[in-house]
């Protein structure tokens, strides 16, 4: 059974490995450290909170545990940053297995702020990027993968994919970049598609036809347009 993240996940993590993000709320705020006191009220409240929504997300009732999360959220003193990249994660779990891929995106992208090294949240950031299908956003998911396999290689332990969890992405790479590029043709196919009915109506009168455009790839990646008369 897939579970949220706990405070002590640091390994890679696979789409049913989940955390998860919520509807944006703040935490307490404070710019200044709290009373110990106060602090241990509020972190005990948002821990009980976090528990309650792991067991909703354990039984599959995904909006419950957003609801609980997000009261963890509110609860946890801002300056806590760790904890709250981790709420911030088990909140995009639950968007995540939603369906709801913009927001589990947004909320990866504020755990990551706050952690630069939470390899779920980069892992599920690229996952969420894959289903939204677009472009930008398989361009980001590319981004996210690689990225992890360098930090792989490059840092002090602070990401441990293990050999697995590399396997896994260099596959998912395999998969996306001819996705990607065949993303991107449709998209410019699209967009110049749009482009010539605009023109064309606008034209008409004048006995001018953009119909003749041809659409190139460049070495670069990017698109040209060749009008032919």
């Amino acid at each position: 059974m897939a579970r949220p993240e706990s405070e002590s996940s640091s390994k890679s993590d696979s789409e049913s490995d989940v955390d998860s993000e919520t509807v944006w709320h703040d935490s307490v705020d404070s710019d200044e450290k709290l009373s110990p006191e106060i602090e241990e009220k509020l972190v005990k409240e948002a821990d009980q909170f976090k528990v309650i929504g792991n067991e909703f997300f354990k039984a599959r009732d995904y909006k419950s545990a957003l609801t609980e999360y997000n009261n963890a959220l509110k609860n946890c003193p801002n300056y806590l940053s760790d904890k709250i990249a981790i709420y911030y994660g088990n909140i995009s779990a639950c968007h995540f297995f939603l369906g709801d891929y913009k927001e589990a995106v947004e909320a990866c992208t504020k755990a990551l702020d706050l952690d630069r090294w939470h390899t779920k949240a980069r892992l599920r950031r690229a996952s969420a990027n894959e289903k939204l299908n677009t472009w930008s956003s398989l361009e980001s998911a590319i981004e996210d993968l690689e990225l992890l396999l360098k930090d792989d290689e490059t840092t002090d332990k602070k990401v441990s994919l293990g050999e697995d969890g590399r396997k896994d992405i260099n596959i998912r790479l395999q998969r996306l970049k001819p996705q990607l590029e065949q993303k991107r043709k449709e998209e410019a196919e699209e967009l110049i598609s749009k482009f010539k009915t605009m023109g064309n109506d606008f034209l008409k009168n004048f006995g001018i036809s953009l119909d003749n455009i041809n659409v190139k790839q460049n070495n670069e990646g990017g698109y040209t347009a060749d009008f032919k008369q």
